[in-house]
């Protein structure tokens, strides 16, 4: 069953010239509990696609159903990880993941409210850093507080936009496992923007390739990688492979976009 579903998506915007087209008959599902990366050139539209199944933004025409039902606005079944953390600086890290839950749950449900914070802090390797203040945080461990704040109200599935863009090489590898111990635990969707192709193979089921001006899916890519993945396999025949692929389909429609002007 596909959980999240784009049928015939148009998206323009207008200009002091006349409308901008930026997304154009794009058809794509993400099946339940896949994990789907999608990559790009620059201005093709990813993070678009993302903010309509979050119901950030709305196509000019053509349907993003979540569970078969038309998105009409943002919802606790799906869950947002930006690229720039989105925690509070006045709260500490148990209080920005529990903030989500005391939006949502009675004071009868406290005791389970508290075990869920406690368990998602020590899944996240944050115990010592509990009482701390987002600004005493490397950018790893408050990336760690912002998915367990997401995780804390349980979506359906988790919108990524540029997870660990803004992160060094090494932090952004030992994120990348991170987020597939999680992944592999809980098996929620996944819809993960990224312009790192290493990063799109090494963690998807598939990898949707987007053209630009106007945006639309170029080919969806199965990742047939074992699971789980571990670092090494990034040397591996098929990863290699599979990289080359991507690249060349990215790099490819890069080049066009440079000669269109």
């Amino acid at each position: 069953m596909a959980n999240i579903e784009f049928k015939g998506v148009r998206k323009s915007y207008p200009s002091r010239g006349g409308e901008v087209l930026a997304l154009s008959d794009v058809q794509l599902e993400v099946a339940d509990q896949e994990l789907v990366t999608i990559v790009g050139a620059s201005g093709c539209g990813k993070s678009t696609l993302l903010n309509m199944v979050a119901g950030f933004d709305f196509p000019s025409s053509g349907d993003v159903l979540f569970d078969g039902r038309a998105v009409c606005g943002p919802g606790p079944d799906r869950g947002v990880v930006f690229q720039q953390t989105a925690l509070f600086p006045w709260l500490t890290v148990e209080q920005n993941i529990s903030f989500g839950l005391n939006l949502r749950v009675n004071r009868q449900k406290a005791l389970n409210q508290q075990q869920t914070v406690d368990s998602l802090i020590a899944r996240t390797g944050l115990s010592a850093f509990r009482h701390r203040w987002p600004s005493e945080l490397s950018g790893g461990m408050r990336q760690r507080a912002a998915i367990a704040s997401v995780l804390a109200i349980n979506p359906s599935v988790l919108l990524m936009d540029e997870p660990f863009g803004a992160l060094d090489s090494l932090t952004r590898s030992l994120m990348q496992d991170f987020l597939l111990e999680l992944w592999d635990a809980d098996r929620k969707t996944v819809l993960l923007v990224t312009h790192d192709i290493d990063e799109a193979i090494y963690l998807a089921d598939k990898a949707v390739v987007m053209t630009g001006h106007p945006g639309r899916v170029s080919e969806v890519i199965a990742v047939d990688l074992p699971r789980p993945r571990h670092f090494n396999m990034r040397s591996d025949t098929r990863f290699v492979e599979l990289r080359d692929k991507v690249r060349d389909l990215v790099r490819a429609e890069a080049t066009r976009n440079i000669t269109l002007g």
